[in-house]
């Protein structure tokens, strides 16, 4: 059983701050979890960038005016109404909290009970999303990065 430490960096009321995470155990309910959840991650990333095109062929189709692009505006704009539903049946689901959830229960099943690390709220204001989304991907993979695979 492999091992990862992660070097948690984060700021208390201004001051920048770190604390080593050592994580040995990540069950297969974990896995499901962590991989459920980045597998939404992505959908929500993939709307958002579809959002975004959508939004461009619209500015686009409005400059350029040409016959019958008030048909086409119309679809896309359809497009993306759907589109932003997608997004929004993401964050009603509680996918914004996930991983703050899934996180403080991976490190109380490797016997971290510090009462900051299993507190939202710290995660909430003191660190950065993206070092949440590390940790959470780090032990996602921490037994499959140095195994060989024999076929």
């Amino acid at each position: 059983m492999s091992q990862i430490v992660f070097d948690l960096v984060y700021r208390e009321k201004g001051e920048k701050k770190s604390r080593q995470i050592k994580i040995d155990f990540v069950s297969n309910y974990m896995r499901r979890e962590i991989t459920e959840y980045f597998q939404a991650a992505f959908e929500v990333k993939s709307n958002w960038n579809k959002l975004n095109d959508t939004a461009s062929d619209i500015a686009a189709l409005r400059i350029e005016k040409k016959d019958g692009y008030k048909i086409e505006v119309a679809a896309l704009e359809a497009e993306q109404e759907r589109i932003t539903e997608d997004i929004l049946k993401h964050n009603n689901s509680g996918l914004v909290d996930k991983n703050v959830n899934l996180l403080i229960e991976l490190l109380q099943d490797n016997g971290i009970k510090d009462e900051k690390m299993v507190d939202p709220k710290f995660w909430d204001k003191c660190v950065e999303p993206s070092q949440i989304i590390e940790i959470l991907a780090r032990a996602l993979n921490k037994d499959t990065d140095k195994k060989k695979v024999n076929i």
